[in-house]
């Protein structure tokens, strides 16, 4: 008999929503575990013995509800109570007067099943006289398995092409030792040696001894040998190794992430960046391009064709920096893919001058047409618009108007559907002519959606229609057609604003401006004068909106900023004979060591400087020491520039510079600290935000630059993926739980790539997804990218994309809002299916389990999580029932009758 373990005092049943419904259709077949069972007897005895999924390294625990033995015998062995099928060596050791241990000599045996029993009756005189019978359990040890592996072929110089390295990571799915990687893997083809790092339990770095180049091409093995590992199977990676004597194309790709594709050519070394290689590239079918030399690649610009086939051929003669050539000609194929069907506006902005001839441009590619809707804002209601709208629109926008809202302060002036030009696979420039609209209607705001339906293409949508067409399938945009423009600047002691005709770029007098808080109520009204500005201490508002006649313009503080993170913007210094200087530096934050130049330009009351007045700078450090002084004799119309040099051990805090010229003084800080601002800006671009469970690869690109603008070339390049849980949630159906709470995913992190920017500061990779086990939900990768400035100091981004591993969800609400439900009555749990973009997925067949447990988890667990992870494996969890649902369009039902107290899951 299966015993259930009466609720006292509790008149609820609790439901817990655990998913264990898995919808990857690849997913492998588990080994199946018996749950385990205890009789009324045992269980009375007995709270917890471990059962089902274990690590090689767990022990065997049995929990008792009283005491077994006395305090004194804690940490004896009693002999002979344990016994395993297979055979497991070890010994049972009481831990406490009611917790019983079996701890195995070594490692468990992976990816087996082992049956275990335990002999109560020799565990204890009082279970022999109640003549207990045994305990029957099964352990499935996990097996370890690889979860990814990245290696390189990079030079040990980067001026030495005779000697290269392979060098990579290798992470595994359970905690693996160093001695064990070392002794399992090897490199077959010479006598190469792999020296090993340890980051943490499960991951590894590697770099293999310098490997001579040759005049022949070398093939190498990367081996991983399953038995040292106890891996399921063995594993080897082939790498080549091109002659030193001769220059190869090793791989031809696309770039088509633009509105034209560009092809790449990679070769074995780095290009001779001086020799013109006009002709020593050819293209089949004709194409006009440009070849342009990055690193070890030839990227082609030209007039290359989506869905087109080309064949590339390279001759001869192709030279390497260190002067070695392509001895062979070499063709291959590529196929461009098609561009799928999208749409964009010609310009990111908003304002619709005469000028434009009241025309809107946008871009359209493999559609036969389109269709548009205006809207037009009341006059009266523009105030109200501006608080619950985004005015700043990119090309691509396609974030809709709150249409509630809009349509209170607005209403529908124009629908039209526009036929197209059907150019397969290019991009075409199309505009709409709203004169007749914009001539009807006073000047204002309008607000623009363009869309397009399945049935409007010209090349099939590729993914799923639906959710292909909600996110590509329409774009927006608000309008005003007015020739005034408006510039807001904020200074420290309030707002300056400038009105300006955008056809005429003369200023605008007698612009009435109001200046609005966040509710969209006036704060203040200004006027500009007749230099088209008009200044005020204020600058509590968030929205400036500008009248001239009827022509408006509005703009949002909070929305249209300049960005000036990256530049000085602290102003002049006056002094008291109305002399002023800006004084400025490369950088706000030196280090110890830096050489640093100071700048100053200096005016005198008219604007002018006399280019024979002398201008002396001193600099102290943050002890008043003087530690420079100099004095440059002409200046060119009043600019100077002062250089020195810090010590490397100089003090880290404020230094104080003091400029004297033109008989007046200028103070300015600088900052001297070991922890420096960064020097480069570093932009990480993934190939798109969302990558699918099908996608093999997470592609993207690094990009880097000073921040004065120029590319940060050949600067050394780190790249890590960090992957962490995250529990997806769709806003149609946010009250249902999409995540299973018997699954737990620590995050984790990976080196995956170690190069160098090319000579425009670039450089594209690619991560191969490895198989992530069994996760709760979906996840997101954290793509970050580390570039190091010549002197060694780490410049730092990252960027996030989501990670997709199931093709569909599973959803489950709670119906009750809280959890509990009477025993005997109906209980229907709303379900649904979704598809990774949130659209339901019907006539499919699902699967479901109810489970109970009557256990009182606080017992057995230190918390609760613990115990939902441990939920089906816990000897107190029983299948209560189990079915199968086929999904529909609506929401869809699971109904059971509880028929005792306790704890249910599916």
């Amino acid at each position: 008999m299966i015993f259930k373990l009466p609720f006292n005092q509790i008149t609820y049943i609790l439901i817990s929503l655990i998913f264990l419904i898995s919808c990857n259709e690849n997913s492998e077949k588990n080994i199946e575990v018996p749950s385990l069972e205890l009789s009324e007897e045992i269980a009375k005895e007995v709270s917890y013995v471990t059962n089902g999924e274990v690590h090689y390294y767990d022990e065997v625990q049995v929990i008792f509800n009283n005491p077994v033995i006395e305090e004194n015998e804690v940490e004896s062995s009693p002999s002979d109570v344990f016994d395993f099928s297979p055979s497991v060596k070890g010994k049972a050791v009481w831990v406490s007067s009611t917790v019983l241990k079996f701890i195995p000599e070594g490692d468990l045996p992976m990816r087996e099943k082992i049956e275990g029993q335990l002999n109560l009756q020799k565990l204890s005189s009082d279970f022999a006289e109640k003549k207990l019978d045994e305990i029957n359990f099964n352990l499935l040890v996990i097996g370890r398995d690889i979860n990814s592996l990245t290696g390189n072929v990079e030079l040990v110089d980067r001026n030495n092409p005779k000697k290269v390295l392979y060098s990579g990571g290798l992470s595994f799915t359970e905690k693996t030792s160093l001695e064990a990687v070392e002794k399992a893997t090897k490199i077959k083809g010479g006598d190469i040696k792999l020296s090993w790092s340890q980051l943490d339990d499960k991951n590894f770095k590697f770099t293999s001894s310098p490997i001579d180049r040759n005049d022949d091409e070398q093939e190498f093995r990367f081996v991983i040998d399953k038995d040292d590992l106890a891996l399921s199977n063995g594993y080897s990676e082939v790498f080549n190794i091109a002659p030193i004597t001769q220059m190869k194309m090793t791989k031809l790709s696309a770039d088509e992430s633009g509105k034209k594709p560009r092809l790449r050519l990679t070769f074995s070394d780095e290009l001779d960046i001086d020799q013109d290689i006009t002709g020593l590239i050819n293209i089949s079918p004709n194409v006009k391009f440009s070849p342009k030399k990055l690193g070890k690649a030839v990227i082609l610009d030209g007039e290359f064709k989506f869905g087109e086939t080309y064949s590339v051929t390279v001759e001869k003669g192709i030279r390497s920096k260190w002067g070695t050539k392509t001895e062979a000609k070499k063709t291959e194929q590529i196929s461009l893919s098609n561009i799928q069907p999208q749409i964009e506006f010609g310009s990111n902005g908003i304002l619709l001058p005469s000028s434009n001839k009241k025309k809107i441009q946008f871009y359209t590619t493999n559609l036969k047409r389109v269709h548009l809707e205006v809207k037009k804002v009341f006059s009266d209601k523009v105030g109200q618009f501006l608080t619950a709208e985004q005015l700043k629109s990119e090309k691509t926008r396609n974030e809709a108007f709150n249409n509630n809202y809009s349509s209170t302060v607005g209403v529908i002036v124009k629908n039209q559907t526009i036929e197209l030009k059907d150019q397969k696979n290019e991009w075409v420039l199309n505009e709409f002519d709203l004169s007749d609209l914009f001539s009807t209607y006073e000047n204002g705001i309008f607000l623009l959606r363009i869309n397009f339906t399945p049935s409007d293409v010209s090349i099939p949508i590729e993914s799923n229609k639906l959710s292909y067409i909600q996110d590509k399938g329409q774009i927006y945009k608000p309008i005003f057609v007015s020739d005034l423009g408006i510039t807001v600047k904020e200074t420290n002691n309030g707002t300056h604003i400038f009105a300006t005709d955008l056809v005429t770029a003369e200023p605008l007098s007698g612009v009435k401006i109001k200046l609005l808080d966040y509710n969209g109520d006036v704060r203040d009204r200004l006027s500009t004068g007749s230099d088209g500005h008009v200044s005020t201490g204020s600058t509590y508002f968030y929205y400036v909106l500008a009248e001239n006649g009827n022509q408006i313009t509005a703009l949002k503080k909070d929305e249209m900023q300049w960005s000036t993170s990256g530049f000085d913007v602290g102003g002049t210094h006056s002094s008291r004979n109305r002399t002023q200087a800006f004084i400025y530096t490369e950088r706000g934050v030196y280090r110890p060591g830096d050489s640093i130049h100071v700048s100053a330009i200096v005016r005198n009351s008219n604007n002018t400087f006399p280019s024979n007045n002398k201008a002396t700078i001193t600099v102290r450090d943050p002890e008043y020491k003087t530690i420079h002084e100099a004095t440059v004799p002409r200046s060119n119309d009043g600019f100077f520039v002062f250089g020195f040099k810090t010590e490397s051990k100089a003090p880290t805090g404020n230094y104080s510079i003091r400029i004297k010229a033109g008989g007046s003084s200028f103070s300015e800080n600088l900052k001297i600290e070991t922890v420096v601002a960064e020097k480069l800006k570093v932009i990480v671009r993934p190939e798109k935000r969302t990558f699918s469970w099908t996608d093999q690869t997470l592609d993207f690109d690094i990009e880097s630059r000073y921040l004065f603008g120029t590319p940060a070339a050949n600067l050394k390049t780190e790249v890590s993926v960090e992957i962490l849980p995250w529990e997806i949630n769709f806003p149609k159906y946010k009250d249902f739980n999409f995540s299973r709470v018997d699954v737990d995913f620590q995050s984790l992190s990976q080196n995956i790539l170690k190069s160098e920017l090319d000579d425009e500061g670039l450089l594209s990779s690619s991560w191969v997804i490895p198989d992530l086990g069994t996760i709760p939900s979906a996840l997101k990768a954290k793509v970050i990218a580390k570039v190091f400035e010549s002197g060694g100091q780490p410049n730092e981004n990252y960027n996030v994309v989501e990670l997709h591993r199931y093709p569909n969800y599973v959803g489950l609400k709670d119906p009750s809002g809280y959890n509990y439900y009477k025993t005997g009555e109906e209980v229907r749990f709303p379900v649904v299916l979704l598809d990774e973009k949130g659209n339901k997925m019907s006539g499919k067949n699902l699967q479901y389990k109810v489970y109970r447990n009557d256990s009182r988890w606080w017992y057995q667990y230190n918390n609760r999580r613990n115990y939902q992870l441990k939920y089906k494996e816990d000897s107190q969890t029983y299948l209560e029932t189990e079915g199968k649902i086929t999904t529909t369009d609506q929401i869809d039902y699971i109904s059971f009758r509880p028929a005792e107290q306790g704890e249910y899951s599916y």
